[in-house]
């Protein structure tokens, strides 16, 4: 019998607690979710590794094989990989988002994505 979504997570948060009780298998900063190893039975809580958020979307997008819609590669992108790095310093360094997404063309929406880890993951600093 197969589980529904939140049967298979119910079981896993009771054998395996939760995910920001582990670091990231990827990064070693504090995991925020459980991953699920790709071609794996999904019921089986064994089959499950801890992730950050930005290291779950990576994996999860590669898995997908949609490596060559990364980034620049998307063509939908607005930003290359040299504006996401200029934005992440503009937001270290306090400048609201409002006024990069302004500065940039952008929604703010997609500058809070870029800061809190949703998209640009693969960027490096």
């Amino acid at each position: 019998m197969t589980l529904t979504y939140k049967g298979a997570h119910s079981r896993l948060f009771y054998v395996r607690g939760k995910a920001s009780q582990h670091q990231c298998i990827d990064c070693s900063k504090q995991a925020l979710d459980w991953s699920h190893i790709h071609g794996t039975d999904p019921d089986n809580p064994d089959n499950y590794e801890p992730r950050c958020r930005s290291c779950h979307l990576t994996y999860d997008h590669i898995g997908a094989g949609r490596t060559d819609r990364v980034g620049e590669l998307n063509g939908r992108a607005k930003l290359s990989e040299s504006d996401v790095r200029e934005i992440r310093k503009m937001l270290a360094n306090g400048v609201f988002q409002h006024r990069i997404a302004h500065i940039f063309d952008v929604s703010q929406a997609a500058i809070m994505c870029i800061s809190t880890g949703r998209t640009w993951t693969h960027v490096k600093d």
